[in-house]
């Protein structure tokens, strides 16, 4: 690992905003209406904080390529069975984590608002169903688990084999574009081809080791790599704004993740860190518990909607939501690492 490259520690960091970023993006997009916010030339800031906070999911991605790389890398040279079992532990861990949410929390409104439906249930479990409405990185994440090692080989023997994947699945995403109409799931599809592209990067930046490259190219100027690096972001995201085209995404987030990662770099006071660490932690079950704002069939029975939008304010809202509910998903990766730990020793 070179000397700027992502700890565990500033993965956890990243983790933190983007979940942030998350929770803004669904709760500020569903309500600019009804929310009070500053004005912004013709708009106000809650519909820009909307529109940056769709970085989210490809901030998540490019951690998980970032991270798999090093995963990958520790099973090189180990028997095929030993891979596919180090794999499959992986998913399972994963997906105790959502479904401890969905259905010690999510099933019993489901139940009780009169909502069941038998096959539903069982697609929500891997993301595809309607109890939580934000879960379709479920079985994104078990396609990039499945489909990334064979990546991981090619790799190894052609490094050519990474913006090769990129514009194939750019080029998949134009022919779709224009077949869209006769596609029921292309919203769906394109999700994951762009979420893929971060992913890509990210096992590509970790590869390469990049984020040092960069900063050696720039003669160890940290400072100007990162105001250098967040114009450039600042440009693409007026241009985002103005052409919300999806699949400028992933490059975006790449922009805004080498400032914030360099800043990381330096001595941040542990006061700071830590509580974003604690929050990165818990990223992925605020991931899915935030849905209760926003799922009809919870608010049928309890009004989160209104409590959470008591604030009014648009960037007192996003963390209100956050402050509320980081104690209990904390509680959730407790119970969450303690299941895993004794379950995962027995597979």
């Amino acid at each position: 690992m070179g000397k700027y490259e992502i700890s565990k520690s500033t993965s956890l960091l990243i983790k933190a905003f983007a979940v942030i970023l998350m929770v803004a993006t669904h709760l500020l997009a569903a309500n600019t209406d009804v929310l009070v916010s500053i004005p912004v030339g013709t708009s106000n800031m809650a519909h820009y904080l909307s529109y940056l906070g769709r970085m989210c999911v490809y901030m998540f991605a490019f951690i998980s390529g970032y991270g798999l790389f090093y995963s990958f890398i520790k099973m090189d040279g180990e028997p095929v069975k030993a891979k596919i079992k180090a794999i499959f532990k992986k998913i399972i861990s994963f997906l105790i984590g959502y479904w401890l949410i969905l259905l010690t929390f999510f099933l019993p409104f489901y139940i009780a608002s009169g909502s069941w439906n038998t096959s539903d249930f069982f697609l929500s479990l891997f993301g595809f169903g309607s109890m939580n409405a934000y879960s379709w990185y479920v079985y994104f994440y078990i396609i990039v688990l499945i489909t990334l090692p064979l990546l991981h080989l090619l790799l190894k023997k052609h490094w050519s084999i990474a913006p090769i994947s990129i514009v194939v699945l750019i080029g998949t995403y134009i022919v779709l574009a224009v077949l869209q109409n006769k596609i029921p799931v292309y919203d769906k599809i394109v999700n994951c081809i762009f979420a893929y592209v971060s992913v890509i990067i990210g096992y590509a930046f970790a590869k390469e080791s990049y984020l040092t490259k960069i900063v050696t190219l720039f003669k160890e100027k940290r400072w100007l790599v990162i105001l250098l690096s967040s114009v450039l972001f600042l440009g693409v995201f007026i241009i985002y704004c103005k052409w919300p085209y999806g699949i400028i995404m992933p490059f975006l987030t790449l922009l805004f993740l080498i400032p914030l990662s360099l800043i990381f770099t330096f001595n941040v006071p542990k006061w700071v860190t830590l509580p974003l660490e604690l929050l990165g932690k818990s990223s992925m079950y605020i991931w899915f518990m935030h849905a209760i704002v926003l799922t009809d069939y919870i608010n049928k029975l309890v009004n989160f909607k209104w409590f959470f939008y008591l604030p009014r304010e648009a960037v007192c809202v996003v963390l209100f939501t956050v402050i509320i509910l980081f104690p209990i998903c904390y509680l959730y990766y407790f119970v969450d690492s303690i299941i895993n730990k004794k379950l995962l020793s027995k597979i």
